[in-house]
């Protein structure tokens, strides 16, 4: 049976001890939600905007119209 030496066994030790802090850890768990809620945001926003584009220029071609001099 093969053990490791008294470093390795450290060494092991604290790394497993570290992936399992790690995996019971969320404190980025809210940051990556808010990141989730703001890209949903921002699709929705360029979607609406898509949508709006002809009227818009529509209305922006009429208030320009009336501003011009004939």
């Amino acid at each position: 049976m093969l053990t490791a030496a008294p470093s390795q066994q450290v060494f092991l030790s604290r790394l497993r001890a570290t992936g399992i802090r790690f995996l019971r850890c969320d404190r980025g768990t809210t940051s990556i939600e808010y990141s989730v809620i703001a890209m949903v945001l921002g699709v929705a926003i360029v979607a609406a905007l898509g949508s709006l584009e002809e009227p818009m220029a529509t209305a922006f071609a009429a208030i320009s119209a009336a501003f011009s001099p004939n």
